[in-house]
């Protein structure tokens, strides 16, 4: 059985990411699944993903290198996923 996911594309200073809204933390990428998703010849191609959680109340960014790896912060992600956050109405 296969899933979909759904994401939507943002940047920010010469960056862009895949963003993938997921408040119940139902969808962690594997780092092959996000390396495929960022390449920019076969997927999506971007720098990054931002799969972005809930935990807590707390909004939280789960931030991935284009090669899959977890990052420990990526500042114009972070202000990549405060935009998306406000312009949805999510505080």
């Amino acid at each position: 059985m296969s899933t979909s996911l759904i994401g939507t594309y943002g940047h920010g200073t010469e960056n862009d990411f895949v963003i993938v809204f997921d408040p119940e933390d139902h969808n962690n990428l594997s780092s092959k699944q996000t390396a495929a998703i960022c390449n920019r010849a076969t997927g999506i191609g971007a720098d990054g993903l931002i799969r972005i959680t809930k935990r807590d109340g707390k909004w939280f960014m789960d931030y991935r290198n284009s090669d899959g790896s977890l990052a420990e912060m990526c500042g114009n992600g972070i202000r990549v996923m405060a935009r998306y956050l406000v312009e949805r109405g999510h505080h």
